[in-house]
């Protein structure tokens, strides 16, 4: 996190995703923002989550329908060849 906090204290826009494993067990998936803000002579860090877990999940299980389109059409595109043979 302090990585982050750096990168936007050295002007970068910061914006990244973190895992988080709380102890009453379970994971979420937050997408985390980090805006620099100057009240007068004082600076904030303004930090923003949002839970994009399910978001992740659903992102995972596409990529996965994918892979089992592909090696599906590949299979069936392999049997239609030894067919013509």
């Amino acid at each position: 996190f302090e990585r982050h906090v750096d990168r936007l204290l050295a002007g970068d826009l910061e914006s990244f995703t973190w895992d988080f494993h709380p102890p009453t067990g379970g994971a979420l998936v937050a997408e985390v923002a980090l805006r620099r803000l100057q009240d007068g002579p004082r600076e904030t860090i303004l930090v923003s989550l949002r839970d994009v877990t399910a978001r992740e999940q659903a992102a995972r299980e596409l990529e996965r329908a994918e892979r089992a389109l592909r090696e599906s059409r590949e299979k069936l595109a392999d049997a239609g060849r030894g067919s013509a043979l």
